[in-house]
């Protein structure tokens, strides 16, 4: 593995390895937020492999919202008030669409 300039402690190690981030983030993010995130970042990755970059705020933009139409749809299918796998995947979808949009299109901070 390449090592290079941690963001976090600026130590020559790989970002993730960091143990002052891996402290930072168990101070700030639950446990349960944590396995969202990785849901997410999942099928960030999926969406990444099958299909090239956003190419405009526009392609971005129709992504995002078709994926939340996909949600809505889902969740107007469903009978009860609760959280099933179909809408769960959906929403997946739409956090890994919109952290793509930022990512492909908004760069850094």
């Amino acid at each position: 593995m390449i090592k290079n300039s941690c963001y976090t402690c600026t130590a020559y190690h790989d970002d993730f390895d960091c143990s002052l981030r891996k402290q930072y983030l168990a101070d700030v993010i639950r446990e349960d937020e944590f396995k969202i995130l990785l849901e997410i970042h999942g099928e960030l990755k999926r969406a990444e492999k099958k299909h090239g970059p956003m190419l405009s705020t526009a392609h971005g933009a129709f992504v995002v919202c078709q994926k939340a139409d996909e949600l809505a749809r889902a969740v107007a299918a469903e009978k009860s008030d609760g959280l099933n796998d179909d809408i769960r995947e959906e929403a997946v979808q739409v956090g890994a669409m919109a952290l793509r949009f930022l990512k492909d299109l908004g760069g850094q901070r």
